[in-house]
């Protein structure tokens, strides 16, 4: 099965009786007609982000009237608050999470609303989940952020079997253009002693990405898939840029960090023969200060809750508890006075883009506050979570910067200097510096979180830009006869979304200018593998 593309409605069953009156042939005729008006129908948005699921409507209105009745009934439902008839995710992040937690515990077959999925039921549960696991790489890191939120990353990820993992690894590796390394270059990297002359790369893990993956990894022995699969969903978030050009170093030096307690066995590997353990005591990568692992009888509980209820906790929940019930899974059933009865059973799923002008539910939040430029929406420090982050910036046009670096001279130049920086995330906020980025601005506590630092005043540890000179020359021969490479460009008030997947900027019509549309920098970004991140920009 492809994956869910937003803003879609699928129907699940449709049926259709004969009125009174009419013979088989006009009920069939009008059965036609009536499901390409549905197929060809202008069918409501779900609020921002979401992802709608609509049980069952009833609708009776005369033949060419259906349609426009049906509808209106979906808007109703769509925006309602919410009953044992609707289930609605704040995203597909939180969807796929939900999603995998219920299949994990068994609930998965008795949930009306993943009929969609049926087809995982029948299969063994580490195949069912590496299938939808593969299925939504792109949202990988953020679905196993949302998990460990809700505490079920380590049963999802222990339902893994070793074939799973290594597709997984697999797909993670052709995505991002990297060499897969064998386990046994991972451990000569451990053991290489660095030279007194090349330092080792330093590199910053923030207490967000240990607290996710620490408990978990500490339970697994480094010949474990699921051990290396984590490693390098930590490695593309921490220094993706390495993780292109130097996979075995990036590895073994997270290896140190987050070493095993090898409490359980190790699993053979379809990808590599499994190879005795060789990771060293160290506790930290560069200057980064790691805390102590735990010890071996401090495991992780496995928590065995219901996904929580939006009463209780944020979203990825449901709006309201929907108990299973028996039947067939509807959407609508409708009926016609005059003309032969209409009913439709379907399960149904909407979802639509987010677009910052819409009062749409925070992932992070029950209510949101009005925001205003220079404001990020975060939650207490003690519940603070920089995985997911929702602000207004006013420096936006930073992110233009993006497609100055991914130009391919820069890129050669990032490729050859990776040691200096080896995150994406710093090549762009040394550059902005050459523009006067506004330090106090939230998109640069926002970088510093991606970096690794937990304030902004940290980002004084990056080393200076690699090359400057020779980088800043190809700046201005690209951009300098047009005159956009000047402070001016970084300035764009826009609204941000970020997962540990994606990164989205939203602002308004109006902010499009000529001159940037013409240099190609407000173009979609894309996947980039060097940031590790999928960065998109909407204009509405």
């Amino acid at each position: 099965m492809k994956p869910l593309p937003s803003d879609t409605v699928a129907i699940h069953r449709l049926h259709i009786r004969r009125g009174d009156g009419l013979d088989n042939g006009r009920t069939q005729q009008e059965a036609a007609r009536l499901r390409q008006d549905i197929e060809w129908a202008d069918w409501p948005d779900a609020p921002g982000e979401s992802w709608v699921f609509i049980r069952q409507l009833q609708a009776r209105a005369p033949r060419g009237q259906m349609v426009q009745r049906l509808m209106q009934a979906v808007r109703e439902q769509v925006y309602s608050r919410g009953d044992d008839n609707v289930v609605r995710f704040a995203n597909l992040t939180d969807l796929l999470a939900a999603l995998l937690t219920d299949l994990v515990q068994g609930a998965m077959p008795r949930r009306w609303y993943w009929q969609r999925w049926a087809h995982l039921f029948a299969l063994p549960l580490p195949q069912a989940v590496a299938d939808l696991l593969t299925e939504h790489i792109a949202h990988l890191a953020a679905v196993c952020a949302r998990l460990s939120r809700h505490r079920t990353l380590e049963q999802v990820w222990l339902a893994l079997d070793e074939a799973g993992a290594c597709r997984l690894r697999q797909a993670l590796a052709w995505r991002s253009g990297f060499a897969l390394p064998e386990w046994r270059a991972v451990q000569r990297e451990q053991t290489r002693t660095p030279r007194a002359r090349t330092p080792e790369t330093r590199l910053f893990i923030s207490h967000t990405v240990r607290k996710r993956w620490e408990p978990l990894l500490q339970r697994l022995p480094g010949q474990d898939g699921r051990y290396q699969l984590g490693l390098l969903l930590i490695g593309q978030e921490v220094a993706p840029l390495m993780l292109q050009q130097a996979p075995a170093a990036l590895l073994a030096r997270l290896s140190r960090v987050f070493v095993s307690l090898d409490p359980v066995p190790a699993a053979t590997s379809g990808c590599q023969p499994p190879q005795p353990a060789a990771r060293s005591g160290e506790a930290g990568i560069g200057d980064a200060s790691i805390p102590p692992r735990a010890s071996a009888a401090s495991e992780t509980r496995i928590h065995h809750q219901p996904w929580p209820a939006a009463e209780a906790a944020p979203p990825p929940a449901r709006t309201q508890s929907c108990p299973p019930a028996p039947g067939e899974t509807s959407l609508f059933s409708g009926q016609a006075e005059t003309n032969p009865a209409v009913r439709l059973d379907a399960g149904a799923v909407s979802a639509n883009p987010f677009s910052p002008g819409q009062n749409t539910p925070h992932a992070d939040s029950h209510a949101q506050p009005a925001l205003r430029a220079g404001q990020m929406l975060l939650p207490p420090p003690q519940a603070r979570d920089l995985a997911f982050a929702r602000f207004l910036t006013g420096q936006g046009g930073l992110l233009y910067l993006l497609n100055v670096l991914n130009r391919s001279e820069a890129q050669a130049i990032m490729e050859n200097f990776w040691k200096e920086l080896p995150s994406g995330w710093g090549w762009l906020y040394r550059l902005g510096q050459e523009l006067r980025l506004d330090e106090t601005d939230p998109l640069v506590a926002f970088l510093a979180a991606q970096l690794g630092f937990d304030h902004p005043a940290d980002l004084k540890l990056l080393p200076p830009l690699p090359v400057r000179a020779e980088l800043l020359a190809l700046t201005r021969r690209w951009y300098g006869r047009a005159g956009l490479w000047q402070p001016t460009l970084l300035r764009l008030t826009a609204s941000i979304h970020a997962t540990p997947s994606h990164v989205d900027l939203f602002a308004p019509l109006s902010a499009v200018q000529l001159p940037v549309r013409l240099a190609g920098l407000d173009i979609n970004p894309g996947w980039l593998p060097w940031l590790g991140r999928i960065v998109s920009f909407h204009y509405d």
